[in-house]
């Protein structure tokens, strides 16, 4: 048999890197097979003691020969946990054809890497399952096989071959829209029991930097399975708080490691177990209830500190400040009470005088950095923003939906730095331009499945179609058809998608 290369990833934990190559090289085939490392690098703000843990975990690393082969790739600079992964992954696969990745807390057991292998090569050909998964979770229940197929890709422990890896999509916007287009929202949020939608939000909006939601979505996307074993082969250590996304959790811990051999065969099926996947779902259901019960004060008293540190700041320097940004934090609040199911960046800023005025649809993703007014002018109800479901509107963007109402519908991408501006200043003669207010009732309409390229203007009045496209840099000042592809200043027509 051609073993897989094992990949790790490491950083500054020397403690987790040493149990994991420890137990690592404990399994029956890590004489006859290649390690390689991924040392990540300091970041730019690193503490002396942080520097210490990284070259004390390196230390480690080269202390011996922990597999046949040992291939040690040390950064300079911090790469971070998920662009090391993607990025490492991608280079080994593409080398060796197929793959086993750990990371630098997971302990596994002694015939771990001859189950990765055994199941490697069997469904090396098997275009539908991509993902071997070599941890899972502490269950009770029995399970009438060893292993078991499933649309869940685990990514603590791990294997999977070039075939499948191409299939790995960066953009989590890009997944998001296509797991709603494809009506798989239920499915990827397994049954609405784990909430995936919103890691894929947090890596839009900036939140977070992951990987392994997008290898997921990757995998439902293209109706893949994984193959799971009924009791792990592998133990997470890194709920302690020390790691770059885990918290102090013991509830995905398995105390005990399966230590016998599991012998496996080829189930030509191919079929997602019904058994297995409830399993998944009890347990998911279960860990969100406690997490509702225990995490939510915690989560309360973190955000209560960030606020009171960002306010106390702007105290120091500008107490006019400080009440603009007390202000616009209430409205947020208000918002995200109000629309619970968008998603919006806190560094967002908002004039409003009427919720009433404004609606969200679900999905709706607001990301950093946007200037939002929806105030009634001229004493006239004349302001509204009304955006549909599972629209994204991008960064640094000017929304001005004062004096005029600004439609967006469902599944439209707004880029960046784009204005809309659903009303203009009165320019009357013989008058200050500043002191004539604005003009009213020229509302901005926008359909569904609309993109609006990065830096376009949008002036008042304008309609634009249906699955119409707008070149970046662009400034439209009429009205656009259905399913055209506009670009310049002014915006003319393309040509039709």
């Amino acid at each position: 048999m051609n073993f897989a290369p094992i990949v790790l990833f490491a950083y500054n934990r020397p403690w987790h890197t040493r149990q994991t190559l420890e137990a690592l090289a404990q399994n029956d085939l890590a004489a006859e097979s290649v390690l390689y490392i991924f040392a990540d690098g300091p970041k730019e703000d690193s503490t002396a003691d942080t520097i210490a843990a990284i070259n004390e975990t390196r230390a480690i690393i080269k202390s011996r020969q922990w597999c046949k082969e040992v291939t040690i790739s040390e950064k300079e600079i911090n790469a971070g946990l998920a662009d090391s992964i993607v990025a490492g992954v991608t280079e080994i696969v593409n080398k060796h054809g197929k793959i086993i990745v750990l990371e630098d807390d997971l302990v596994t057991s002694k015939y771990f890497l001859k189950f990765m292998n055994d199941l490697l090569e069997i469904y090396e050909h098997d275009e539908k399952i991509m993902h071997v998964s070599g941890y899972m979770f502490p269950v009770k229940e029995k399970m009438p096989n060893d292993t078991f197929f499933c649309k869940i890709a685990f990514s603590w422990g791990w294997g999977t071959w070039k075939r499948a890896w191409k299939k790995f999509e960066h953009d989590a916007q890009h997944l998001l829209r296509s797991i709603c287009d494809n009506g798989l929202m239920y499915q990827f949020n397994v049954d609405d029991t784990c909430s995936f939608k919103t890691q894929l939000q947090d890596n839009i909006t900036g939140n977070l930097n992951t990987w392994a939601v997008k290898w997921h979505a990757a995998v439902i996307l293209h109706k893949g399975l994984a193959i799971i074993p009924y009791q792990s082969l592998v133990r997470n250590i890194g709920n302690d708080g020390s790691g770059e996304n885990c918290d102090d959790d013991i509830r995905y811990e398995n105390q005990l490691l399966d230590q016998k051999l599991i012998k496996v065969e080829k189930d030509e099926s191919l079929l997602e177990s019904n058994v297995g996947r409830e399993i998944i779902k009890t347990y998911y259901r279960n860990l969100s209830v406690a997490k509702r019960r225990n995490a939510k004060p915690i989560k309360r008293v973190f955000t209560i500190l960030k606020k009171i540190r960002r306010i106390f700041l702007l105290l120091l320097k500008n107490e006019d400040q400080l009440r603009k940004v007390i202000n616009n934090q209430h409205q947020i609040e208000r918002i995200q009470a109000r629309f619970p199911q968008a998603t919006i960046n806190d560094s967002n800023y908002f004039v409003i005088e009427d919720l009433q005025n404004m609606s969200l649809g679900r999905g709706v993703v607001i990301g950093s950095y946007n200037v939002f007014f929806i105030n009634n002018e001229n004493g006239k109800d004349n302001s509204g923003l009304f955006i549909g479901e599972d629209s994204y509107i991008g960064e640094q963007n000017n929304i001005r939906a004062s004096g005029g109402k600004i439609f967006i519908g469902k599944k439209c991408l707004i880029s960046q730095q784009v204005s809309l501006i659903a009303a203009n200043h009165l320019t009357e003669k013989n008058k200050y331009i500043k002191d004539q207010g604005w003009t009213s009732g020229m509302d901005i309409i926008i359909e569904d499945d609309v993109w609006i390229g990065c830096g376009v203007q949008i002036m008042p009045g304008v309609k634009i179609g249906k699955g119409a496209i707008v070149a970046a840099g662009s400034v439209v000042t009429k009205s656009i058809e259905a399913y055209t592809i506009v670009g310049g200043v002014p915006a003319t027509k393309i040509k039709e998608r």
